[in-house]
Formats: C-alpha cells, sequence, structure tokens
C-alpha cells in the first residue's frame, strides 16, 4: 500500500536534487514580480503595455529548455558537469549526506539560486502585505458605536502679533461646534480638552508636543486629533490645519484656508471646519458600505451630496431604479460636479429604459434613454478629468449603448484588476455570456461572489445569485446552481426571483416534491405582493419552459389563451414555446405574428418571430425582422445578436454552395 507513495517521494527528491524545484520557484517568483510590477515599471520606462504579455511569453517558452538542462547539469565550482543518477552515486560509496568531505563542504555551500529565491520571497512579500494586509485608515480611531473619535487642540499663533493670540482658543472652539453638529463623529467638549491640556501644561496650551498630545487624547479616550496654526503675510492671514492618528503618529489629511483679514477669520473658520467635516463623515460612510468602488472614484467634498448617492445606490443595488433616481438627482442637485452620481443616474436610466423596452413600451424606453445620453454625454466631456476606473465605466456604458460587448470586455477587463470589486467581476461575466463565453462568464460570476463574501454580502445585488444560477442551469451543473440561490436566501430570505429558479432546477432534475414546495411558495409570495393571477400562471409557465418541460408550458399558455385571447404576451409566449421546443413551428410563427401585430415595437416578439422564420429556413426573412428589431433597440440584446449572426453566417454558407 506504501509504494506509490514512497515512488511520489522519491520522485520529488529527484526533483530537488536535480535543481527543478528552484528552476520553477526562480521562474514563478520572476513571472509574478514582471506582472505585479507593471504597473509601476511600464510608466517610468515608457515602454508599451505588451511588453509584459511579451516577456511572460519569452519566459514561458524557454522554460521546457531550462528544465531539462537543470535535469541533466549541475553548476559547480568546476564548472558544468552532467547530474550522475541517484543509484550511480550509491554505487560510488557516495550518499547525500555522506562521502568525501570536499563534497560535504559543496553541499553545505550556500547556491547562488538559494539567494534569487529568497530575494524574490521577500519582493513578493512586499508586494503582497498591502494586499492581504489593507486596513481601513479609520479604523482604529472609531469608537464602540463606529463613529470617528475626535479631539480639536488649540492653534498655535505664528503671526508675532499676540493680539492675535486669542484665536488660538478660538478657531478651536468653532471647529469643536461646527464638527459636533455632525451624528458622524465624536468630538470632544471645548471645555474638557482645555481641562485635560491645562492639567499637563497650564502655561503654554498652544505649543503642544505630540507626546502631550497622545497623553491627552488617552485622557479624553480618542485615537484622533486635529491640530494647526494661523500666520500671516502682509494683509494675508492663512490657517493650517493637520488631522492625526494617535496611535499610529499618521497625518491622515491636511487642510488649508485663507483670507484678507482678521475681519475675514470666522468665514476662514467656517470653510476649515465644513471641509474637515464633509472629508471625516465621507470617510466614516465609506467603511464597508461602498466596497464596489474606489475612495478615488468620490470626488466630491459635500457629505449631503455623498450620503443622497449612499442611498441611492442601496436602493440601485436592489432594482428600485425609479427611487435611486431620485436620491441621485438630490445628490447633484448639491454638488453638480458629482461625477460618479452622474455615471449612476445614468446607469439607473439606462436599466429603466431596458425594463420598459423589454416590456414593450418603446415610448418610454426611448424617452428614458434620452435622459441617460445627457447624462453620458456629459460625462464623455470631462472625461479626460476622472478617475480612471470611472472612465472604464463611462465607456463601458458607452459600449452598451452602442452595441458592442467586446468593447465593453475590453474595459471591464481593466476595472477587475480590483479582486474585491465585485461589480466589475458581475458586469463581465454578463457580457462574457452576451458573447457566448459561457465557462468564463461563470468564472467571473464566482470572483463576484467571493468578493461580496469578503466583504460580508453587503452588495445585496439579487442579480450576484440569480444570474450566475441561470448559466449554470444552462450548463447543467445543477449542483452549483442550487448552491449558489441557497447563498441568495441567506440575504434574500423568500425572495421570489431565486424560488422560482429553485422550481426550475428541481423540475429540470424530475425532483418534483421539492419543485411544487418551491412553486407554491414562489406563488404565495407573489399573490402577497399584489400579482394578478394570469400573471402567476404566466410565470409559472416560464419555469416549465426553462426547465424543459416544454408540454406542461403550452397547455400553461393555452390556458391563459382562452381565457385572454388579446393578451399579446400570451399570444407570443405560446408561438415562442411551440418554435423552441420544435414541436410545431408554423403553427409558433402564426402565434408570434399575431403578436407582433398587436404590439409592433416589442422588439422581443420581433425576435422570436424571426427565429422561428430561421428554424422554417427562411433566411432572407428572419434576417429582415432581425435586423429591423437589432437596428431599432437602443441597448445590446444578446438573444438577438446572436440569432442574427446564426443567420447571417447561414446565408453566407447559402451563397458560397
Amino acid at each position: 500500500m506504501s509504494r506509490p507513495s514512497n515512488s511520489l517521494s522519491r520522485f520529488w527528491q529527484e526533483l530537488k536534487r536535480r535543481n527543478v524545484v528552484r528552476v520553477l520557484a526562480l521562474y514563478a517568483g520572476t513571472a509574478y514580480l514582471i506582472m505585479e510590477g507593471s504597473d509601476i515599471m511600464l510608466p517610468r520606462l515608457g515602454l508599451p503595455d505588451w511588453t509584459v504579455t511579451l516577456v511572460i511569453v519569452l519566459l514561458l517558452a524557454g522554460l521546457p529548455v531550462t528544465l531539462i538542462l537543470s535535469w541533466i547539469f549541475d553548476l559547480t565550482p568546476n564548472g558544468l558537469k552532467k547530474t550522475a543518477p541517484e543509484t550511480e552515486l550509491h554505487l560510488q560509496g557516495i550518499k547525500e549526506d555522506e562521502g568525501d568531505p570536499a563534497m560535504q563542504k559543496e553541499r553545505r555551500r550556500l547556491r547562488s539560486s538559494d539567494v534569487v529565491i529568497a530575494v524574490l520571497f521577500v519582493a513578493v512579500c512586499i508586494l503582497l502585505y498591502p494586499k492581504i494586509f489593507a486596513r481601513d485608515q479609520f479604523k482604529e480611531v472609531r469608537d464602540q458605536d463606529g463613529r470617528i473619535s475626535v479631539m480639536v487642540l488649540p492653534f498655535e499663533n505664528m503671526t508675532g502679533d499676540t493680539l492675535l493670540s486669542i484665536w488660538q482658543d478660538g478657531i478651536q472652539d468653532g471647529i469643536i461646534t461646527g464638527l459636533s453638529e455632525s451624528k458622524e463623529l465624536s468630538v470632544r467638549p471645548f471645555q474638557a480638552v482645555r481641562s485635560v491640556l491645562s492639567a499637563y501644561d497650564p502655561v503654554n496650551r498652544a505649543s503642544l508636543s505630540p507626546a502631550l498630545a497622545r497623553a491627552a487624547s488617552e485622557k479624553l479616550e480618542t485615537n484622533t486629533y486635529i491640530r494647526g496654526s494661523f500666520l500671516a503675510a502682509g494683509n494675508r492671514l492663512r490657517i493650517n490645519e493637520t488631522l492625526v492618528n494617535v496611535v499610529t503618529d499618521e497625518i491622515i489629511k491636511t487642510f488649508t484656508v485663507e483670507g484678507d483679514s482678521e475681519e475675514e477669520l470666522l468665514l476662514m473658520i467656517d470653510s476649515l471646519t465644513w471641509e474637515t467635516r464633509n472629508y471625516l463623515e465621507i470617510k466614516s460612510m465609506t467603511d464597508k458600505r461602498l466596497p464596489y468602488e474606489s475612495l478615488e472614484m468620490i470626488q466630491t467634498n459635500s457629505s449631503e451630496a455623498f450620503r443622497n448617492y449612499i442611498k441611492g445606490r442601496e436602493l440601485f443595488m436592489i432594482n428600485d431604479y425609479e427611487a435611486a433616481i431620485r436620491f441621485f438627482d438630490r445628490a447633484l442637485e448639491v454638488d453638480s460636479s458629482f461625477a460618479l452620481a452622474r455615471f449612476q443616474r445614468a446607469f439607473a436610466y439606462h436599466n429603466t429604459g431596458q425594463i420598459a423596452e423589454n416590456g414593450g413600451d418603446m415610448l418610454k424606453g426611448r424617452e428614458i434613454h434620452h435622459l441617460a445620453m445627457i447624462d453620458l454625454h456629459q460625462l464623455e466631456d470631462q472625461i479626460e478629468t476622472l478617475p480612471f476606473e470611472l472612465q472604464c465605466m463611462v465607456r463601458y456604458l458607452r459600449s452598451d449603448y452602442d452595441k458592442d460587448p467586446w468593447e465593453g470586455i475590453r474595459q471591464l477587463e481593466f476595472m477587475s484588476r480590483d479582486e474585491d470589486n465585485f461589480a466589475s467581476w458581475w458586469q463581465l461575466g454578463i457580457n462574457c455570456y452576451r458573447v457566448d463565453q459561457k465557462e468564463r462568464a461563470l468564472d467571473c460570476f464566482e470572483k463576484a461572489l467571493e468578493a461580496d463574501q469578503r466583504w460580508g454580502n453587503t452588495s445585496k445585488w439579487l442579480y450576484l445569485y440569480t444570474m450566475p444560477a441561470y448559466v449554470l442551469h444552462e450548463r447543467g451543473n445543477h449542483l452549483r446552481e442550487q448552491e449558489i440561490l441557497e447563498m441568495g436566501l441567506k440575504v434574500h430570505p423568500l425572495h421570489p426571483s431565486i424560488l422560482r429558479q429553485q422550481a426550475v432546477c428541481a423540475y429540470s432534475r424530475n425532483d418534483t416534491v421539492k419543485a411544487r414546495a418551491y412553486a407554491g411558495t414562489f406563488r404565495k409570495i407573489k399573490r402577497g405582493e399584489g400579482t394578478g393571477a394570469p400573471w402567476i400562471r404566466f410565470s409559472m409557465g416560464g419555469v416549465y419552459s426553462q426547465a424543459g418541460w416544454h408540454d406542461s408550458a403550452i397547455v400553461v399558455y393555452r390556458q391563459l389563451l382562452e381565457q385572454y385571447p388579446q393578451q399579446p404576451s400570451f399570444i407570443d409566449a405560446l408561438g415562442r414555446e411551440l418554435i423552441l421546443s420544435g414541436i410545431d413551428v408554423p403553427k409558433g410563427v402564426e402565434f408570434c405574428s399575431q403578436a407582433v401585430e398587436q404590439d409592433s415595437m416589442n422588439w422581443n416578439f420581433q425576435v422570436h418571430r424571426g427565429n422561428g422564420y430561421f428554424k422554417l429556413d427562411s433566411l432572407e426573412k428572419a434576417q429582415t425582422i432581425l435586423q429591423h428589431a437589432w437596428d431599432e433597440r437602443t441597448f445590446f440584446d444578446p438573444e438577438n445578436y446572436r440569432l442574427l449572426e446564426a443567420v447571417n453566417e447561414a446565408l453566407a454558407n447559402r451563397g458560397n454552395e
């Protein structure tokens, strides 16, 4: 039983003896350093982006040759020598730990490869450190209730005018008063700070050393303090302020305001307080509340604008786009230059327009599309001034309107370099799915789930679970599909969309007991939400269709048509099912055509009809219908795209025959 294990052990020892392990370690370390350091090296050296790819390709190309040479030869003090087999060493009476003293001395000698590996290991650790141990800069300075605690010290008079010394306490008191109005901050009162400082240095409270500041902070149980000074040059006055982390002595932020005379000091204090308060409030609100966007993207000095943005973002994540837009409006009313809020409003308009168009309301969809384009054009006009990540997001949104998923993938690949940005991973998965790269899409969805889990499932994004489940269902991986849906239920208990997909999964596996239980709960919740009985039955028809129970879906749709013969959605659903299942394609085309007659601007109906003609081999007619639907849409539709590509390919093949 132990022979395989012993064989593997001997093989491993032989690999180490012949330096193969060292070579692999050197290659891996070098490749990692090149990839991780590329963002620093390339701009400084003026090299193009493809340089890293070229170097990696050359390394990989040379790896087999290097491994073969390391297996055959040893680099010794006497030159390059062929490595003797282990059995030959034993025949000569030489073992790994015995034999000639000179050989023992040679083995004990530190090899150059060992030094290189050690250096590579240290360098890799340095690169990994900020990723593994990245910390919240404000983590140590929060109270138990999560608020940032602040102590404001007297400001030092550096003007040389003793008459202005009264402002040492005046500036301190003004800042304390302004910051105390914030619910996000815990500010120590003026009298408390004054009493503590008087106990340490009653004569010169304005000239405080860092040691005294730390002692006062400990006394007042705060880990952050503000110190500052004011100075004069002619008639100009300047106030400098520094925010300091007591625990680390790290300067978190500095602020400066200027004025023309002493009469403007009150305005200067108000301005300084406003800047400080907004900065601290924004930092406080970003702690694990916006894991999907970097701090560099925020770019607003107004905590009120940012607070409205956060509320809008949270509503966006639960698909309440109309309410989200109202909060984005408020954020932009406060700060019209807040580019991130403008982008998010454009995206909310974009999604709302898609919903309207998919529901057949083309007029509403185009009206909303117009509003989205106003925001998008304004962002494009200032794109060079935006943070790089936001530039990518703007270009991605443009690619969706241009119906160019490949450009969307390119922009999202830039953004997904941040492993914690679950939103970019999820969106990249969507675009990969659109162009039929389903395995890559699933890999992106898994990365998005992992990133969200690292943040404690804070996103509340429903599609984070339902979309990968949908793709997994198409791939036949029902075990992982069910696992992800169960994960989704922990974040969204009894959500009907998740229960619906669970019913689909169970029906696909012919587990009718579980399927009926999920379907029953789904129907009950939808009734509680006020959804009418016909539309609940319509949804159940979709469950049967997705699960491959086409006969059951057709029965449901026929029953609905008997009761509601003029409802175009029910007519189209029956026609689509007859086409997809292949049960009666001509009849399916007939039903889809009836639906188009009742709602000619519903492009989904047109696509289903075009698919029917495609299956009937009426390629020219299918192409005309699908091309018209594609041209009239304001956004990319994967079903329309794939069918049109298939029809065009079939026509090209026919022309070559």
